[in-house]
């Protein structure tokens, strides 16, 4: 989404349809790869109710120049 869209509940509002769409739809669960260093990412994806975390891949030491991303879960009903 542009950054001239951000903070205005936009992006939550598409997800929020989508995760109904495909609850709908049938599936369980719904994942997302997210970097450990996107704190707004992080932040907006357990906010709409992706906040399980089912793994964690990349790097093992922290660094400026190493990577690591976090894998959130929702499970549907």
């Amino acid at each position: 989404m542009d950054k001239a869209f951000h903070k205005k509940g936009l992006g939550q509002e598409v997800v929020t349809e989508l995760l109904s769409i495909v609850e709908q739809a049938g599936l369980h669960e719904v994942r997302a790869n997210v970097s450990m260093k996107n704190w707004a990412a992080l932040r907006f994806w357990t906010k709409v109710g992706l906040n399980s975390i089912s793994g964690i891949y990349g790097d093992k030491e922290h660094g400026i120049e190493n990577f690591a991303d976090m894998e959130l879960v929702k499970y549907l009903k």
